[in-house]
């Protein structure tokens, strides 16, 4: 667990990682209304996020470009420093497929999917704010503010989604 979080901690910027964790938590939270399969929940996280990756990274690319000039190869480092993006739905995913694979019943297996998120966000705000040699108290208030967001949306799961 320690290396897989080392891997997805934020490097050059936690933007990344955060919006990750934030698009999984809200496509799981969306995803749920529509189906009682984690397996089509888990497909949908993953197509929306690389979807959503590739259209961030090369935003980017773009957006930089008259300061860098715009190819393929500059693409290519946009997607890889992005990558965490994509890599950010792991661990709500592992624990949705392995409460399901456990038993649990799609409600519960979703909802607590989204509370790791939450977990996760706080995490990231808190690694995200010590980077920025932030103190220790501002640092807790960013993770803080990041698993509101968390728990604004398994709120909104919890209140729209009715199976």
């Amino acid at each position: 667990m320690r290396r897989l979080l080392a891997y997805l901690a934020p490097t050059r910027d936690a933007s990344g990682v955060i919006y990750g964790t934030i698009v999984t938590a809200s496509t799981i939270a969306a995803a749920a209304e529509g189906t009682e399969s984690v397996l089509e929940v888990a497909a949908g996280v993953v197509v929306t996020l690389l979807l959503y990756w590739f259209a961030h990274a090369y935003a980017e690319v773009l957006g930089n470009s008259q300061t860098r000039v715009l190819s393929w190869g500059e693409t290519r480092r946009e997607l890889f420093a992005e990558w965490r993006m994509v890599g950010a739905c792991v661990v709500p995913l592992a624990v949705l497929l392995a409460l399901a694979g456990l038993g649990a019943g799609f409600q519960t297996a979703t909802t607590m999917a989204l509370w790791s998120s939450a977990g996760l966000l706080f995490l990231w705000g808190l690694l995200a704010a010590q980077r920025a040699r932030a103190s220790m108290t501002l640092a807790v208030v960013s993770g803080l503010i990041y698993t509101a967001i968390g728990i604004a949306i398994v709120a909104l799961k919890l209140t729209l989604v009715r199976h």
